[in-house]
């Protein structure tokens, strides 16, 4: 599923090269997420495979393997970003000392700070 007026192929592929990409699913509620914010949004990882995964040091159980973003993000944005990630259904959500917001869509819904 290509969005290219929001998220080009390369902001959304495994920075590898392998060309995988998030499913569908996981990047329609992305696309409403950003349409929520109504701004910019900064993917700074989104799909890995596990060879990457591997290689950056990312758990063996990323979320990043299945459909995960992250994005960058401030302290002021923060509440904001939160609200529009749920609303976009997004189950996962992590903020990381002012630097970025991780978005998932786990089974299980969970908030956190890193």
């Amino acid at each position: 599923m290509k969005i290219p007026e929001y998220f080009p192929d390369h902001e959304l592929t495994c920075s590898c090269g392998c060309g995988l990409m998030p499913s569908a699913e996981f990047v329609r509620k992305l696309y409403i997420f950003r349409m929520l914010v109504n701004e910019p949004v900064y993917p700074t990882s989104v799909a890995r495979c596990a060879t990457y995964n591997q290689e950056i040091g990312g758990s063996v159980g990323s979320y990043h393997l299945k459909g995960a973003a992250d994005v960058a993000i401030t302290k002021e944005k923060e509440y904001s970003y939160i609200k529009a990630a749920q609303s976009a259904g997004m189950t996962g959500i992590g903020i990381s000392d002012n630097k970025f917001m991780h978005l998932d869509d786990r089974e299980t819904p969970a908030i956190w700070t890193y």
